[in-house]
């Protein structure tokens, strides 16, 4: 109790004591992340090194969170939100670099591929790999397909199965339309012109655990390929890594006064699945034996604008996508009699 004239009695912890507690406890560890800064310089044989991959980390603010305990303490809260901060990464690009207009990130394009089998995820590190580190000259129409170069053993890919109208075969590369998707949505978000982009045929679910549909990028070389110009007055130099299950491309380069903004995706026309299954001989099942490789899903039209922001002026553009519906696909080991005609079209670097 407090008598007349007293102040009221008020608790305080120690800002010292509490972040020896934090550490102790492993409140510290667990929470805090550091940042992980990025260095971009040429090496001795004049190749572009780029180290590190540009994460924010984050860090406890004690100050917030010590009143947020006083506060606590004195109205006999039972919990409180440990509050955190963005530590920022630094960027140091070499002067060389810099004099040619590799100055800072322009924008970033980032994909998740989690559920995908081991070697399609091996096929989208290889791919991703080979365009870490390559520059787009001003006014240059970059071309997917001619970077990628040769797609086969020799050039570190590994086999996935493919459904085709000849059966189910073995083919290089399955899984680079995680790659070329995630290319193409980082030079959305820069605000390139896209001058060539094909949707994959159907709704691929890996292409929308960041984003949703309608922002992806089928490539099968020599028919369908990515392309879009670098409109900037400088080069842009492209960082590309894999992070576990996430794949991401990020372009340095000057920035202007454009700004971007994706709006999607608006989903309309939405069509039933597929009734009736596929079947498709597998040599390597027994007779009777069934495995089912795809289940079926309904089709439906994807819509996104981007908007581009210059000079005062903005411009408008749409992004549609045309997904078709599929049914359930099987693998058989029983040749069907009509085996070429109930085959699908199917791209396998999907």
């Amino acid at each position: 109790a407090v008598s007349s004239g007293e102040l009221p009695l008020s608790l305080e912890i120690s800002p010292v004591k509490l972040a020896q507690f934090l550490k102790d406890a492993k409140v510290t560890e667990s929470l805090e992340q550091k940042a992980e800064d990025v260095r971009i310089f040429k090496n001795a044989e004049d190749k572009i090194e780029i180290h590190g991959r540009g994460y924010s980390g984050h860090a406890i603010a004690l100050d917030a969170l010590v009143n947020r305990v006083n506060n606590a303490l004195n109205r006999a809260k039972d919990t409180v939100e440990i509050p955190l901060i963005e530590v920022p990464y630094s960027l140091d690009i070499a002067p060389d670099l810099q004099e040619m207009g590799v100055k800072e990130l322009i924008a970033t394009g980032h994909t998740r591929f989690a559920g995908s089998p081991a070697n399609r995820k091996h096929n989208i590190g290889v791919g991703v790999s080979k365009y870490n580190g390559v520059l787009i000259a001003p006014g240059e129409t970059f071309s997917f397909n001619k970077n990628l170069g040769m797609v086969d053993g020799t050039t570190g890919y590994k086999k996935e199965l493919v459904i085709k109208p000849e059966g189910t075969i073995p083919e290089y590369g399955g899984g680079l339309c995680q790659v070329s998707t995630t290319l193409y949505r980082a030079a959305l978000y820069a605000g390139l012109p896209i001058k060539e982009r094909a949707p994959h045929s159907y709704a691929v679910t890996y292409y929308s655990q960041v984003g949703g549909h309608g922002i992806d990028a089928t490539i099968y070389p020599p028919s369908r390929d990515l392309k879009f110009t670098n409109d900037t007055s400088s080069p842009l130099l492209i960082n590309s890594f894999v992070d576990g299950d996430n794949a991401y491309f990020k372009f340095y380069g000057t920035k202007d006064s454009r700004t971007v903004t994706l709006e999607g995706p608006y989903i309309s026309n939405k069509r039933s699945a597929l009734v009736d299954a596929l079947l498709v001989y597998d040599q390597n099942l027994k007779p009777g034996e069934k495995k089912q490789v795809e289940k079926a899903h309904g089709g439906f039209d994807a819509l996104w604008y981007r908007y581009i922001t210059r000079g005062g002026e903005t411009k408008k553009e749409e992004i549609v996508s045309k997904y078709r519906a599929t049914q359930n696909k099987f693998l058989t080991g029983d040749k069907p009699k009509e085996e070429s005609a109930q085959a699908a079209e199917v791209n396998p670097f999907e």
